[in-house]
């Protein structure tokens, strides 16, 4: 993970309430955005996975899936996103 990444662990917590979590994580940066005039958009992009009690399977797999799924997401957001706007319109 880089310096601009984050892992959450949610214990006991299904993907569908993570999503929801996250959609709420959202809903700040939307309101930052909004709200405070800078010349750029904060953004941020996720990647959810989860791991079942019997899942043998190397905990740096499930990282490295999840930060798939997210630079994926990145790939899209950016593709949409004009990262520098203009805070003096005339």
């Amino acid at each position: 993970m880089g310096g601009d990444e984050f892992l959450l662990v949610l214990p006991g917590v299904p993907a569908e309430q993570a999503e929801l979590i996250w959609v709420r994580i959202k809903e700040h940066f939307k309101k930052v955005n909004q709200e405070e005039n800078r010349p750029y958009i904060v953004s941020a992009s996720h990647g959810i996975t989860v791991i079942k009690t019997l899942d043998h399977e190397p905990i740096e797999d499930h990282i490295s899936r999840a930060d798939s799924i997210m630079y994926e997401e990145k790939r899209r957001i950016k593709a949409k996103l004009k990262v520098i706007r203009d805070t003096n319109p005339e």
